[in-house]
C-alpha cells in the first residue's frame, strides 16, 4: 500500500506565501521525497474563510481555554 506520493511543483519564480515558499523534505528507509510548496494557508493569495479561522484559532487555544472559551473569545476578537 503506498501511503506517500511525491510529485513536483514547477518552479514559476511566483511565491504567494507571506514569505516565499516552503522546501518539504521526507526521508524514510533510504529515500528521499522532496516537494517546494508556493500557495501558503492563510496569505493574502490564498487567504482563510472565516470558517477556518475559528479552528485553526480554537486548536491554538482549546487546552487553555476550551471549545466554548475558544469560540467566544474568537467572537471578542
Amino acid at each position: 500500500m503506498r501511503k506517500i506520493e511525491r510529485y513536483r511543483v514547477p518552479n514559476a519564480k511566483t511565491y504567494s506565501g507571506t514569505l516565499g515558499y516552503t522546501d518539504l523534505e521526507i526521508r524514510a528507509r533510504g529515500a528521499t521525497f522532496a516537494a517546494r510548496i508556493n500557495k501558503t494557508p492563510g496569505s493574502l493569495a490564498w487567504p482563510l474563510s472565516v470558517a477556518e479561522q475559528r479552528a485553526k484559532f480554537a486548536a491554538c487555544v482549546n487546552p487553555i481555554l476550551g471549545g466554548a472559551g475558544a469560540h467566544e473569545m474568537f467572537d471578542l476578537i
